[in-house]
């Protein structure tokens, strides 16, 4: 390539340092309009500050408020009849509520006690035995002796991810989530939870030769079958989350703690190393703060910046336009910086003049004109 000529390296000077006083007065304007400007973004396009894992209320996962002092379908039960005649103590009867709340009362035969309490379920015993002419003036006791419990399997990001037998009135995500030690610190904001197909239920204690384990494996095969089981996904942030009845868990349900989305933004233009960056769990980083990832400006005349953002939940995007300069000056046009979002150093009618001129002329300019 032919050495250019003086006459042209000095109309480049000129035309270069006219546009650089443009810039510098702030005359010169942008090349595309942009939708908003940094420091005037509405709140729907403001980026939503980092969730800290110890910032989370778990307290909303709680479920329904269930009573402690009722008879529950699968809870086992001690009874205890007596007539005060016998020459012994009274024998103790294991039985079991079944599914209906029913229970099997040897010599009296079937009583509902479920939902009932316990001085309830006694006089309900006293008159069924009388009524069907058992005894004639009995006195009953009935006890607890276990409390059946859902087996429920908790996986995803949490400490401790395994199976847990909670008790049925205490069977709730945050009982779930407490029994597998809490948050892990990747743990996101969403929770989905497989319900198992509902169905006839094994109660606590009762093996029966393997039935648990196998109704509970088919349980498991039977998730992917939509028709069978039911998934919902929560979202722990949700103000109308607290005591709903989406936080109860049954025997057999799943609950997966979802990690945090990968959380990128890609930096690109007039910068030295323009690449992909990921911003760190429980940070926020800020237009300056890409600009350092990526190795600083190419050139510190390159002023004007484009922030390409998703508006939430419509798939659709907008142009942000920002300043360094007016970044370095005030921390509102110092933009926040959302996940997706493409951070763009852009070419202007200087930058391109001052690269054109660098290309031509390899001597005496850059030390002619400040800021190259």
């Amino acid at each position: 390539m032919p050495k250019p000529s003086k006459k042209i390296v000095r109309r480049f000077r000129c035309e270069a340092a006219k546009l650089l006083l443009a810039a510098l007065t702030g005359s010169v304007s942008a090349c595309q309009s942009t939708a908003y400007v940094a420091e005037k973004l509405p709140a729907e396009l403001i980026a939503p500050p980092p969730i800290h894992k110890d910032e989370i209320d778990l307290s909303r996962l709680t479920g329904p408020p269930a009573r402690n002092d009722v008879i529950q379908p699968g809870d086992l039960l001690e009874v205890s009849i007596t007539t005060g005649i016998e020459d012994h103590a009274a024998p103790l009867w294991p039985v079991r509520v079944s599914k209906t709340g029913m229970v099997v009362v040897p010599i009296v035969g079937q009583v509902p006690v479920g939902g009932l309490s316990f001085t309830d379920a006694e006089q309900r015993i006293r008159d069924a035995s009388i009524g069907r002419q058992k005894y004639v003036a009995p006195n009953i006791s009935v006890s607890l002796k276990q409390r059946r419990t859902n087996v429920v399997t908790v996986v995803g990001a949490v400490n401790n991810p395994g199976a847990y037998e909670l008790p049925v009135a205490g069977s709730d995500l945050l009982a779930a989530i407490v029994a597998a030690e809490g948050l892990g610190e990747d743990a996101g904001t969403l929770i989905e939870v497989v319900h198992p197909p509902v169905g006839p239920r094994l109660g606590s204690g009762e093996d029966h030769g393997g039935q648990r384990e196998a109704q509970l494996a088919s349980y498991a095969a039977s998730w992917q079958d939509n028709s069978q089981s039911s998934r919902s996904r929560i979202d722990i942030t949700d103000d109308n989350l607290a005591s709903s009845i989406h936080n109860r868990l049954h025997d057999g349900s799943v609950v997966e703690v979802l990690p945090r989305p990968r959380r990128v933004i890609k930096v690109i233009g007039l910068v030295n190393k323009p690449d992909e960056f990921e911003i760190p769990i429980d940070q926020e980083v800020r237009l300056l703060d890409a600009l350092a990832m990526s190795g600083g400006r190419k050139m510190e005349i390159a002023d004007r910046v484009k922030i390409i953002r998703a508006i939430p939940g419509t798939g659709e995007f907008v142009t942000i336009g920002a300043s360094v300069r007016r970044a370095k000056q005030d921390s509102q046009a110092n933009l926040v910086l959302s996940s997706n979002d493409v951070v763009s150093v852009e070419e202007t009618p200087v930058t391109f003049a001052v690269q054109t001129i660098r290309s031509f002329v390899r001597f005496g300019f850059s030390s002619a004109v400040p800021g190259f």
